[in-house]
């Protein structure tokens, strides 16, 4: 009985572990980082085999980079491992399953640079920042966007005269980014083909990755802490970082769900957050909720990719397609927001000065709620181990009773 038991957590142990670790990949079987056994199997069969197949194989990576994709599909680039090249370029059609497929055809720049970086430009083709280093060991970082909407066409490089780490677009169309510095600098014009940047812009805390908030506040990742920082006012060419009010989990990379809530990447894999704000903490992929899977979406497709990329309407979609009517509710206050949000540089600073106010006092109402939460969540752990503190002294108490009835019917039978 007892081995029974034991064998029966052994396996518990296996499966809680399996279900934790980093994601899982399929690699190519024409893969160049193939062994030579690989290579000849796959030209000893290639008359009998004219599709591209997938080794039997699963690597164990972490993924770093992630966008949604336009076939309801996420494309992602992995940490680079030792001896498997430098394409690390993958895509998978559910986060769910854990199971990546690639490097995809193509995915690297070159041979020597690494993609650190993925956004789409207005054409839908997928742009990437991609980092290699000099004879000196510094990171030199350079700009490259597909040839088309395929994920799987080559890359070609946009001219830059500033190392820019990481790219977005801001609501009036204007390329703008993190540099090496971490600092935000922006194209002079419309067109991001040409190199003049201009920057930084309003020198503060030095930030890794840039993107929006629903609320279109600019959300930041540290780069030296990869932990998230919001702009304390909507004008983030004005405002500083809110160093007060920090999430402290360690991410690489984040994008809006349908819910509302952020889907991250992370040493640990992917994460998603518990509650629809910014401070909220995250639950792993594995231990996430049924209940948490049925949250009410109160964004669409396009809202998702508007506040990752910049870019609105990347994806002519129906709205009833993707949303319910929570999220239709949504929709015109939301697009109201990002309108006014181009325009607002033109409006008279008195005005701009009153809502920049107003829309400070709600981010102040939602670090309030975030802040009781966090409360109530404590009281809740601290019940939690106060009653299984108890259970456990009854449990003891029962124990004692049981044993003090055994010997007391002992001495009575003797």
């Amino acid at each position: 009985m007892y081995k029974l038991i034991l064998l029966i957590t052994i396996l518990i142990l296996i499966l809680v572990v399996y279900r934790s670790v980093p994601e899982y990949f399929d690699d190519y079987n024409d893969n160049a980082n193939a062994n030579d056994n690989d290579n000849a199997n796959a030209n000893a069969n290639a008359n009998s085999k004219s599709k591209k197949k997938y080794r039997k194989i699963k690597l164990k990576r972490v993924i770093c980079n992630i966008i949604p994709g336009f076939k309801k599909d996420y494309i992602g680039t992995f940490l680079p491992e030792v001896g498997h090249g430098n394409n690390t370029l993958v895509m998978t059609r559910s986060l769910e399953s854990n199971r990546w497929m690639g490097p995809l055809e193509n995915g690297a720049v070159d041979d020597k640079s690494v993609i650190v970086d993925l956004t789409y430009d207005k054409d839908r083709h997928l742009m990437c920042v991609a980092m290699s280093m000099n004879d000196d060991g510094e990171s030199l970082f350079k700009i490259y966007k597909k040839e088309n909407e395929d994920p799987k066409s080559k890359w070609t490089e946009i001219i830059s005269d500033k190392n820019i780490r990481s790219i977005i677009f801001d609501t009036d169309g204007k390329l703008m980014g993190c540099g090496d510095d971490g600092q935000i600098y922006k194209k002079l014009t419309d067109d991001y083909k040409k190199s003049e940047w201009d920057g930084p812009i309003n020198f503060d805390k030095p930030m890794k990755k840039i993107f929006f908030d629903k609320d279109m506040y600019l959300l930041g990742i540290g780069l030296n802490d990869n932990k998230l920082y919001k702009k304390r006012g909507f004008f983030w060419s004005e405002e500083l970082w809110d160093t007060d009010n920090v999430n402290n989990e360690e991410i690489f990379d984040a994008f809006h769900s349908l819910d509302g809530r952020l889907i991250a990447s992370s040493h640990r894999g992917l994460l998603k957050q518990k509650d629809a704000n910014f401070m909220s903490p995250y639950y792993h992929f594995s231990e996430i909720p049924i209940s948490h899977k049925k949250n009410k979406k109160i964004l669409n497709f396009n809202d998702t990719l508007y506040f990752r990329t910049g870019l609105n309407n990347l994806k002519s979609i129906s709205i009833l397609e993707d949303t319910n009517e929570d999220g239709l509710e949504l929709e015109a206050p939301l697009k109201s927001i990002l309108e006014f949000k181009k325009n607002a540089k033109k409006v008279c600073s008195k005005k701009g000065k009153f809502l920049s106010k107003k829309m400070s006092n709600n981010y102040s109402n939602i670090l309030l709620v975030n802040k009781q939460a966090k409360t109530i969540d404590k009281l809740e752990e601290m019940i939690s181990k106060y009653e299984d503190a108890n259970a456990y002294t009854l449990n003891e108490n029962t124990i004692e009773n049981n044993i003090a009835n055994e010997s007391i019917k002992n001495i009575m039978n003797n």
